[in-house]
């Protein structure tokens, strides 16, 4: 799958496949949330976006990986909401996933993106060149070192930075989808890398993170396989490698880790891009997880994120929604599950998702990279701001 954006596709459900879907008006508070939408310019197609303070100023920046300019976008954050003009710096070959991390351990922060290897001309597909990471190391004024690339599976769509082994010096893994596939790239401590390892997957690989999801104090990975809509689990061994794969039906999107009930047992949640929804699975706290309870949301729900967006306590979901240009807030109850959603427009085609408080009032804003509907020419980003109480 190397187009321009996903297409959508029949969705089957088998008699194998217990889904709950919760929809009750009962508790469900008005859409009063976040407020209407501030613009600002970044490169071409911002698949991801991310924050983090690039300059040690105590105000937020946020960063973009732009897939048709093989380029990094960063807006310095004014502390009041705003952001400044962007500044770009050359990425890798069509880079896709964006992280952040101190990877030399230095204080500064640093910037990670995964490559896909993409070669366009216009809008056709001309070549797809091997996968890599780039590694921009920070100089701590919202500046950054020319890249350093390192090679990875084929067609990295996400990266994650996580410690997989223990060794206190910061690691990459990258989730390769067309080669199904994980690479583990070990970290030396000083923003270098050694080569990677590879760990097989589900289907279509397009987003990985890093958790402890039994509770033994070691890193474990979880892939999420829009192929066969299913989580792959690798519980790791604490020395940065991994048993193999165990699989969860999830749905058809990107699957992120959080404890939304409170019980100390990390759950998945998942977007459904296919079925409009996001999909929830309590953790059991020995890395395995109940069956899903899906609730719907937008329309083409591409990333969804944890966050407490009312101040109550109780993790909320929001979900950044491609084709109805919108972000769905559903807000939790602290058990695990959620209120019906209230929806809130964006830019055009919104894809990547962040969570931060960019104006410094306490209160978690939500800040989407927008593509448009078909993948390419957008290039903005929107900054929605917490208007709650």
């Amino acid at each position: 799958m190397t187009g321009i954006a996903r297409a959508r596709k029949p969705v089957a459900m088998t008699a194998l496949s217990l889904t709950i879907v919760l929809v009750s008006a009962a508790d469900a508070e008005s859409g009063t949330l976040l407020g209407s939408p501030l613009t600002y310019e970044a490169g071409e197609a911002p698949y991801s976006v991310t924050s983090g303070d690039f300059n040690r100023d105590g105000k937020v920046d946020l960063a973009t990986s732009n897939r048709f300019e093989n380029s990094i976008s960063v807006l310095l954050g004014k502390g009041d909401g705003t952001f400044r003009q962007k500044v770009d710096s050359d990425s890798g070959q069509a880079p896709f996933g964006l992280e952040v991390g101190d990877l030399n351990r230095d204080g500064k922060l640093d910037l990670i993106t995964s490559n896909l290897g993409e070669v366009w001309s216009g809008s056709d597909l001309v070549e797809v060149l091997p996968g890599t990471v780039s590694v921009l190391l920070g100089k701590g004024d919202g500046t950054f070192q020319p890249k350093a690339d390192y090679g990875t599976g084929e067609y990295p769509e996400w990266v994650a930075v996580g410690d997989v082994n223990r060794d206190g010096k910061p690691d990459l893994i990258t989730a390769n989808a067309n080669a199904d596939s994980v690479s583990v790239l070990l970290g030396k401590g000083d923003g270098s890398f050694q080569p990677k390892v590879d760990y097989n997957t589900g289907d279509y690989p397009w987003l990985v993170a890093v958790a402890d999801l039994n509770r033994d104090g070691k890193p474990d990975l979880v892939a999420s396989n829009i192929g066969d809509n299913t989580a792959s689990v690798l519980l790791g061994k604490g020395n940065g490698t991994f048993l193999p794969r165990v699989d969860h039906e999830v749905g058809d999107g990107g699957t992120i880790v959080s404890d939304v009930n409170r019980d100390g047992k990390p759950d998945l949640i998942a977007d459904n891009y296919d079925t409009d929804s996001v999909s929830v699975l309590l953790g059991k706290g020995d890395g395995t997880f109940l069956p899903r309870v899906i609730y719907p949301v937008g329309d083409a729900p591409i990333r969804v994120a944890v966050g407490d967006m009312n101040r109550d306590g109780k993790p909320d979901l929001v979900s950044s929604n491609q084709f109805d240009d919108t972000v769905s807030v559903l807000l939790g109850r602290g058990n695990g599950t959620f209120q019906p959603k209230d929806d809130y427009p964006t830019g055009d085609g919104p894809f990547g998702l962040v969570l931060v408080d960019v104006n410094r009032d306490g209160k978690l804003d939500a800040v989407t990279g927008d593509i448009g509907d078909v993948g390419f020419g957008s290039r903005s980003i929107s900054v929605l701001i917490n208007t709650g109480p």
